[in-house]
C-alpha cells in the first residue's frame, strides 16, 4: 500500500474514488492492531481478487488528515466511492470479514450507481456477501446491503434478507424505511395523478435512474402527501434513507426541507 498525505490525498483517493473503490488505512506504527490488520489488508491486495486502491496514512504523521476525517482511534479503514466516505471500521478483522467488507461496499456502491462496475464483479461481490451473510446470521447489517440491491433486482429474494431486521431492535427502522420502498416497488397503475407519479418512480426505480426517482417522488408528495395512507411522504423519507451519503440527497435537500416542514 502506497502511504498518502494531505497534498495527495485528493488525487489518490478522492478522485480515484469516482473510478474504483478506495480502500484507506489509517494506522500508527506503535499500534499493534493496526500492524497485523495490515497484514492482512497487504495479503488481500497482493491476491488482486478486487478492482480496489489500497492506500495507507500515518497518524501520527500525518494527523491533519486523521483529524478532517474524524478517525478517533487506529485502527480505522474507511471505504471511499463517489468522492466520500461511506463505510468504515475500528477493529482488527481477519481477512473473510475484510473480503465480505470489500464486496459489501462494491455492492453499494453499484446499487447506488456511484461506480461504474464490471457485471462479473458485482456478480462475484454479491455472491461473497451472500455466502458471508449465511454464515454469520448475527451480521444483520451485512444483510442491507443485498437488501438495496435486490430492491431492483428480485423482490423475493429482498424479502428474505429483510426478515432478521424486523426482530433486530437495531435494524427495525431500516425494516420499515425497506417496507415503504417496497410498498411502491409493489403498485399497480391507475389513473390518478399522484398514482401516476409513483408508477413514474418505481420504473425510474427500477431502470437506476434514481435522479428521475426523486422527482417523481416529490411530485407526487406535491399533489399530495398523504394519499394512500401518506404513500407519497413515507415513500419520498424512504428513499431519502435508502441513498444515505448519496449527492442526490444534498441536490434535493431544500426542497425536501420545503416539503417536510
Amino acid at each position: 500500500m502506497n502511504e498518502v498525505d494531505f497534498s495527495t490525498f485528493g488525487v489518490e483517493v478522492l478522485e480515484e474514488s469516482y473510478y474504483r473503490l478506495v480502500v484507506v488505512d489509517f494506522w500508527a506504527p506503535w499500534c499493534s492492531p493496526c500492524l497485523s490488520l495490515m497484514k492482512t489488508i497487504e495479503k488481500v491486495e497482493k491476491q488482486g481478487e478486487f478492482p480496489v486502491k489500497y492506500v495507507k496514512v500515518n497518524v501520527d504523521t500525518h494527523t491533519d488528515l486523521a483529524l478532517h476525517f474524524k478517525v478517533m482511534g487506529v485502527p480505522n479503514v474507511k471505504f471511499f466511492f463517489g468522492g466520500k466516505s461511506m463505510d468504515e471500521f475500528s477493529e482488527n478483522i481477519n481477512e473473510s470479514n475484510f473480503k465480505a467488507r470489500i464486496a459489501k461496499n462494491l455492492v453499494l456502491a453499484h446499487s447506488l450507481k456511484r461506480l461504474d462496475i464490471d457485471k462479473v464483479v458485482v456478480s462475484d461481490a454479491i455472491s461473497r456477501l451472500e455466502t458471508f451473510y449465511r454464515n454469520n446470521n448475527l451480521l444483520s447489517s451485512y444483510g442491507i446491503p443485498l437488501i438495496k440491491y435486490y430492491l431492483s433486482e428480485d423482490l423475493s429474494k429482498c424479502y428474505n434478507f429483510m426478515v432478521p431486521l424486523k426482530s433486530d431492535p437495531e435494524f427495525v427502522e431500516d425494516y420499515l424505511y425497506f417496507q415503504d420502498l417496497i410498498r411502491m416497488l409493489e403498485i399497480e397503475f391507475e389513473e390518478s395523478p399522484v398514482h401516476k407519479k409513483l408508477w413514474a418512480a418505481k420504473n425510474s426505480f427500477n431502470r437506476k435512474d434514481l435522479d428521475a426517482t426523486y422527482q417523481f417522488l416529490l411530485q407526487a408528495h406535491k399533489i399530495d402527501a398523504v394519499y394512500l395512507d401518506q404513500m407519497p411522504k413515507l415513500t419520498l423519507l424512504a428513499f431519502q434513507y435508502y441513498l444515505g451519503e448519496h449527492p442526490l440527497n444534498e441536490k434535493y435537500s431544500s426542497q425536501m426541507n420545503n416539503r417536510l416542514d
